[in-house]
């Protein structure tokens, strides 16, 4: 046999004396420690992944062409979680304070998750602006075009949710911003997802003024905002918030900002 991981046993059989005994090769069958289950979860176990499969005592009854089959899909298993592991070392940081949330949200490229400390139910959010802010122009002036995910492509499968628009009434938080379901909104503002997001916004706004010291915003409501702060998550994916470039200095990864983007006015 050429699978790779038959050739891994027999290997281990060769270093352990047993490779004249093995009736494997011959399609009888064989008792030796790598061809029992054990072994092939202490094979995963040696490369540091999971055995997906989870095969009990029931692998030595299977006949000579189910066991290849079953180790041919072992591979397929192989190579799904290496890309994962590889997908997994991208860097993303959690963004630990309001602060820095508000301003990874704001930013016009943003990608976060929002997670749930208690139930794990988790949204991922994309918050784009609709065009490039110009040099000297309010931020502000722009509008951000709000998007959920709601299927598999984590890249495309986006729909378009509300919008973040400029307000400049008088008990407006200091961000300028104020979050509107609009005529084109695909997903109804009582929605999981945007419950979830409203939920969001209302703490970082509150959060917002009670930093400027606001009258209009009680000791109850920021100590609530507080509160509710330690209850969720809110992680993006490595990318600046500002430029969309991928971030490798572990500074600029705990705020999801670069250090060219963070000094430019308005973030």
């Amino acid at each position: 046999m050429t699978n790779a991981l038959v050739d891994h046993y027999h290997a281990t059989n060769l270093q352990e004396g047993h490779a004249r005994n093995c009736a494997w090769g011959a399609g009888g069958d064989c008792t030796c420690r790598a061809h029992d289950p054990g072994s092939i979860q202490g094979y995963y176990d040696s490369i540091g992944l999971e055995d997906p499969s989870g095969i009990q005592g029931d692998f030595n009854s299977m006949s000579l062409h189910d066991r290849q089959m079953e180790l041919d899909d072992r591979q397929h298993f192989d190579a799904a979680n290496t890309a994962a592991l590889e997908a997994a070392a991208t860097p993303r940081g959690q963004l630990d304070t309001l602060a820095d949330a508000l301003r990874y949200l704001l930013g016009g490229h943003a990608t976060l998750t929002v997670v749930s400390r208690r139930t794990g139910t988790r949204f991922t959010y994309k918050i784009s602006a609709a065009r490039e802010v110009r040099e000297g122009q309010d931020p502000t002036a722009v509008p951000l075009f709000v998007s959920v995910l709601s299927g598999g492509d984590n890249e495309s499968d986006y729909r378009y949710m509300a919008s973040l628009f400029h307000n400049d009434s008088p008990d407006a938080a200091p961000h300028g911003r104020r979050l509107r379901w609009t005529a084109g909104s695909k997903v109804q503002d009582t929605s999981p997802s945007a419950v979830a997001f409203k939920f969001l916004w209302k703490v970082l706004s509150i959060a917002a003024c009670a930093r400027e010291d606001r009258n209009s915003i009680s000791e109850r409501e920021a100590k609530g905002a507080a509160a509710a702060w330690h209850k969720m998550e809110v992680w993006h994916e490595g990318q600046c918030c500002r430029c969309g470039r991928k971030l490798t200095v572990p500074e600029s990864i705990a705020s999801g900002i670069g250090p060219v983007c963070a000094t430019r006015e308005g973030y």
